[in-house]
């Protein structure tokens, strides 16, 4: 897909060219993504970064790689690691303010009340190579609800808590 890209770089320009590879390349790569990414090896999780960094080569036309990943930093493309953060943000708010489904709800709710009893409680710890399935999901969920404030339980609609946690996550969104 990098190579097509390329050669849509020719005839876009920068917004439009962001645009296509935030729909058709991120979109792809970032599918489902609160799903599966906690359960991806640490190398695994470079060769995302790897890819997030080739896209954004793409945008800003970098073919000989000179400018470090500090600088591509900086055009406002978020790294995996934290659209995976807001994916499950979402997520959560929305199942604890509809209360569907029922189980996960419950699940939720008794998880949330249980991360703000026991702050320093130690986290599980599994060595496998694949953790599908290793983790708990409170301990998945730990670090969404710490970063979560009370704010969320007045969000009214979707679009508010988009708002809402665009500001929490993507620090650099004008």
């Amino acid at each position: 897909m990098i190579s097509g890209l390329k050669i849509l770089s020719q005839k876009l320009d920068i917004d439009q060219l962001t645009k296509v590879v935030t729909a058709q390349y991120f979109g792809v790569i970032n599918y489902a993504i609160p799903v599966w990414y906690d359960a991806l090896t640490w190398k695994d999780k470079q060769k995302m970064d790897v890819l997030h960094y080739k896209a954004t080569r793409v945008i800003i036309k970098d073919w000989e790689i000179i400018y470090p990943r500090e600088i591509l930093d900086l055009i406002g493309r978020e790294k995996p690691h934290i659209f995976a953060e807001y994916a499950k943000a979402s997520l959560v708010i929305k199942v604890l303010k509809s209360g569907k489904p029922t189980r996960l709800h419950g699940f939720l709710q008794e998880n949330r009340y249980q991360t703000r009893r026991k702050p320093d409680q130690s986290r599980f710890y599994n060595s496998a190579r694949k953790k599908i399935g290793g983790q708990s999901i409170k301990n998945r969920l730990d670090n969404t609800f710490a970063k979560l404030d009370g704010n969320w339980k007045t969000l009214d609609s979707d679009d508010s808590i988009r708002r809402y946690l665009k500001k929490l996550f993507f620090h650099k969104q004008n």
